[in-house]
């Protein structure tokens, strides 16, 4: 997949896509390279999932191909199970003033292939990659907002090979994989009949994956038409977290604030006889 915008489409049964994705992983990961890590996060669902199959699948396919390598298998949100994402690291934040918190793996030399269903979600009408990438981070900053997440996700975590599947309106299973989790959010959201640019997850990426994606695809997407919310419902729950972002910087600046209050006595004691004997002199 030499373009990094562009995504695969495979559509039929899994078994007879297992090869096809194993060689997209093996071109979107350097595994040859001595030592070399993987980690496959998938999205945990309720019910059986061409996502929990398709990620089983491609952790065993990965050890036959490669037993050298160290693979490791994620369902997220982890719970008690966290596996590699149990220990954390806090890190600045262009949206956090107080950091954003990430599994070390992150910052560790590991390929990660993220296998999430599509579904259908309230605030972003249709969900896939992006929000099993920011599953971890929701555990590691639950006061975060939604969308701060995905950002965070994308920007810290972003997966070297991105799988979005599901089953469309015709009852076939399909995968969509590409180089960029954005590019592959994108190709959902058109599959669902849905403009990327109208969708508040995909409005805060400024990269051109998205706007790439729809020339950059082998074939025709799957259909997933009917399952998205309607507009409405995503304006109110886009709604809801603007006033909860608006209330948690209300909260730090008053705790900010009481903080300056309590040094100002103290601040004073050190240096007003100073600053009258200056006045005096």
């Amino acid at each position: 997949m030499s373009d990094a915008g562009a995504v695969k489409v495979l559509t039929g049964d899994v078994g007879s896509w297992e090869e096809r994705l194993l060689d997209e992983i093996d071109a979107g990961c350097d595994l040859a390279a001595a030592g070399a890590r993987v980690v496959v996060q998938v999205a945990r669902t309720r019910e059986p999932s061409v996502a929990a199959e398709t990620a089983a699948r491609l952790v065993a396919g990965l050890r036959r191909r490669h037993p050298e390598l160290d693979v490791a298998l994620l369902a997220v949100p982890a719970g008690e199970d966290r596996g590699p994402s149990a220990a954390s690291w806090r890190l600045a934040s262009p949206v956090e003033p107080d950091g954003v918190r990430i599994p070390t793996f992150w910052c560790e030399d590991v390929h990660l292939v993220t296998v999430a269903p599509v579904v259908t979600d309230v605030l972003c009408r249709i969900g896939a990659v992006l929000d099993a990438q920011a599953q971890i981070l929701a555990e590691l900053n639950p006061d975060l907002p939604r969308l701060d997440l995905l950002f965070e996700a994308h920007r810290l975590g972003a997966s070297d090979v991105a799988i979005a599947c599901g089953i469309d309106t015709n009852g076939t299973p399909f995968w969509l994989v590409g180089r960029s989790d954005v590019a592959v959010e994108a190709a959902v959201a058109e599959a669902a009949g849905l403009a990327p640019s109208t969708l508040p997850h995909l409005r805060i990426f400024t990269d051109v994956d998205s706007s790439r994606a729809a020339s950059a695809r082998d074939a025709a997407l799957p259909s997933v038409a009917g399952i998205s919310p309607a507009r409405w419902q995503s304006f109110g729950a886009a709604a809801v977290q603007a006033a909860r972002r608006g209330m948690r910087r209300a909260v730090r600046d008053v705790r900010l604030a009481a903080s300056s209050a309590e040094r100002v006595p103290e601040f004073l004691r050190r240096h007003l006889p100073a600053l009258t004997r200056e006045r005096d002199g």
